[in-house]
């Protein structure tokens, strides 16, 4: 049976799609590829329990879609995770994503958490009725609540049966209660670190290709940590090694082989992230970097100290600060004249609230899930947050409510607070909660998504009647999926950036995205959700589209190829010609004289470049930039660059197609003025860059390598066919 929110949440997302699609006459076939979900994971994972009970818990993985990069997206533990739920925020994922522009596409996951065991205080309450729920098969003898229990939706479907007057004062209390004892956070470290590496060990069992940077990257999300992926990943890594995967460095596949298949009596250990990590942060800490770390691209929101990015906590709060300031100043206000209400003061609602605290708002009401408070004076933000920490500390479950800085308000109350107490609404709690039941009630002007789907479609049609501005989640709430995909990026480049770098380039791409939304709602008179959905399908169609012409094989016509450099040598231009030199035992030589050939070219232009770099006066970094068709070997080229670069200084790599131009800037800015930075991509040469860097400090290198040789039937045999071959091989070696 399909959870009432999650099925709700799906069908929302879809019609929004579906809808924006038709406002732009998207051709129904395309919509529909774009709908569909790629690839979907349901699996049981087994746990023995602290307690001695075996359970096994519902896990799900849906990688929505890959069309502008690898699957993004978190794992959440809740108890009302269903794979409904987790379909539509994969589905939200990929829209978010393509909205900040980042290169990647949309995934979720989740783990159904209900096992649980009555706690002191709900056996205080229920004293001899512990029976009445035994019998009921809503507990067993031991105090352990049943899937009975557990599968519940709402107060609704607890049933009582005869025992229904007993309870009529305290049904909702000793439902709530019950549910309260399923939290995943009373699970032990033992016990969550159990659940991790079985889900990572699920996926792996019916797909081991199925987690990887190129291909599906999953993040923390609700109930989840930095912690819980330092699980995750040490798990991958070890299941990597054990099935004989290939670590794009050989030498830490090695290392990390020597461990063998540890049997762990700490499954809260990371043997394998620790000993991969000491390795790869050795050689950032002596300057060396000569190993790859992408293996650890495979998760993001990692710790900071295993490999994880600075800034990744608070990125997701922080990037709602900047969004809304954006939309505000649209409408003509400032954040300090502002009244702030914040629905959910967890990781994000906390941290966008002290924000908007620091910068002159007065937040004037905050919840959490069992209720908030009100104070038309301003809350005072670190006297709450001294509160939380204290009773954490002292082991009991912190409630905003309890408090004491503000009149107590329930949920309700807050979500619908009179637009003279409130100017702005932040909804970072959970999926729902405003519906065409509570949406009239609803009156602060402007609303902020940081939570997934926070209001359903109805709700959503009332509230633009009322002319209640919503920016919506796919931007509003983007700023983790951003910082995710920069921790990714350090990962694959080996690289650590400043937690300064981390957050002005989180600036620049969200409000960058937040005033293409801006633009899109004003050229074509939509709400900005609209605008937001306009803009992510319309690069996800293009992706789309790109992609079906690729995997067709549509090949385009080249120039014949350039005169050979500097010398006699000829390439073969034609498959009879290189399988001539083959069969006459010539092909070792042909490798060895094309390479001493490529490699006199690129040191000849990294004298060019060190000659103008010692011209320049500069005081910042000298910019290399390299641009070029598509798998004209950027990339490899810009490699060879930098290492020839690198015995006279430091050099950063930067692969522009996932770097916004803002974000380079930003990038460059932070670098040491006597390194170098070597940037190649598509865009590398572009005006918008060319007019920011001094031209006495860039060195411009366009890349037009003409294929040179041909199939039968004279078609062009292009870099992006070797490189499907390759893929191919690569597979077959894993696979056989």
């Amino acid at each position: 049976m399909a959870s009432t929110v999650g099925y709700a949440m799906l069908n929302t997302t879809r019609s929004q799609i579906i809808k924006t699609a038709s406002l732009m006459r998207m051709n129904p076939v395309l919509t529909k590829s774009i709908i569909k979900p790629e690839r979907t994971y349901s699996f049981k994972i087994p746990v023995k329990m602290d307690s001695g009970k075996n359970w096994e818990f519902d896990a799900f993985r849906v990688r929505h879609s890959t069309l502008r990069g690898a699957g993004k997206g978190g794992i959440r533990y809740a108890l009302d995770v269903d794979l409904d739920e987790v379909t539509a925020l994969a589905t939200m994922m990929t829209l978010k994503t393509a909205v900040v522009g980042m290169p990647l596409g949309g995934a979720k996951g989740g783990v159904k958490i209900d096992y649980g065991v009555l706690d002191g205080k709900t056996k205080a309450m229920l004293k001899e009725n512990i029976k009445v729920l035994e019998d009921l098969g809503y507990i067993d003898s031991s105090g352990l609540i049943t899937k009975k229990f557990s599968s519940l939706k709402d107060v609704a479907e607890f049933d009582l049966g005869k025992y229904e007057r007993l309870f009529a004062e305290t049904k909702n209390e000793l439902f709530n209660s019950l549910r309260d004892c399923l939290s995943p956070q009373r699970l032990s470290e033992r016990e969550t670190s159990l659940i991790s590496r079985g889900f990572v060990d699920g996926i792996f069992d019916l797909d081991s290709n199925g987690i990887g940077p190129f291909v599906d990257v999953p993040a923390p999300d609700m109930n989840t940590n930095a912690k819980v992926m330092s699980w995750m990943v040490d798990q991958y890594l070890k299941r990597s090694v054990l099935e004989h995967k290939r670590f794009v460095d050989d030498s830490l596949f090695i290392e990390l082989s020597k461990l063998g298949n540890l049997d762990f009596s700490d499954p809260t250990s990371t043997p394998y992230l620790n000993l991969y990590w000491s390795i790869v942060n050795n050689e950032l800490f002596s300057g060396r970097i000569n190993k790859q770390s992408v293996e650890l691209a495979a998760f993001t929101g990692k710790p900071v100290e295993k490999g994880g990015s600075f800034g990744r906590e608070k990125a997701t709060g922080q990037g709602l600060f900047y969004v809304m300031e954006e939309m505000l100043k649209s409408q003509g206000l400032s954040v300090p004249s502002l009244k702030i209400a914040v629905q959910g003061y967890g990781n994000v609602g906390g941290n966008a609230a002290r924000i908007f605290s620091s910068s002159g708002a007065k937040v004037v009401a905050v919840s959490d899930l069992w209720g908030g408070i009100f104070n038309p004076n301003g809350i005072d933000l670190t006297a709450l947050d001294r509160y939380i920490a204290e009773e954490k500390k002292s082991g009991r479950q912190p409630k905003v409510s309890e408090s004491g800085f503000g009149e107590k308000i329930t949920n309700e109350e807050l979500l619908t607070l009179p637009k003279k107490d409130a100017d702005v609404l932040i909804l970072a709690a959970a999926g729902d909660v405003i519906t065409e039941k509570n949406a009239d009630r609803v009156e602060i002007p402007i609303i902020g998504e940081g939570a997934n789907g926070p209001i359903d479609a109805k709700a959503d049609e009332i509230l633009l009647k009322k002319g209640i501005k919503v920016s919506p989640g796919e931007l509003t709430n983007a700023g983790g999926v951003i910082v995710s995909g920069y921790e990714g990026i350090q990962n694959l480049t080996t690289e650590r950036w400043t937690l300064n770098m981390v957050d002005r380039m989180l600036e620049g791409r969200i409000k960058s995205s937040a005033k293409k939304v801006l633009e899109i709602s004003e050229e074509y008179n939509v709400d900005w959700r609209t605008a937001a959905s306009m803009l992510a399908l319309k690069r996800l169609a293009d992706a789309a589209i790109a992609n079906y012409y690729a995997t067709k094989g549509v090949s385009f016509t080249a120039k014949k190829p350039y005169k050979n450099y500097r010398g006699t040598f000829s390439e073969p231009e034609t498959f009879e010609q290189l399988n001539l030199i083959i069969k006459n035992g010539d092909f070792l030589d042909l490798i060895k004289q094309t390479n001493q050939q490529k490699e006199k070219e690129i040191s000849d232009i990294a004298l060019k470049i060190l000659d103008k770099q010692a011209k320049s006066k500069s005081q910042s970094p000298f910019v290399v930039l390299i641009t070029g068709p598509a798998s004209s070997g950027k990339q490899l080229f810009a490699r060879k660059i930098a290492k020839q670069l690198s015995h006279k200084g430091s050099v950063h790599l930067v692969n522009m197609d996932i770097t916004s131009n803002d974000e380079f800037i930003n990038y460059i800015q932070q670098i040491p003025p006597t390194d170098f930075v070597v940037a190649e991509g598509d865009n590398a040469l572009s005006t918008d860059i060319l007019c920011k860097i001094e031209s006495g400090n860039r060195f411009g290198i366009f890349i037009n390598k003409a294929p040179s040789m041909t199939l039968s039937g004279k078609r062009i045999l292009m870099s992006s066919d070797l490189r499907l071959v390759a893929e191919i091989l690569d597979r077959e070696i894993r696979t056989g």
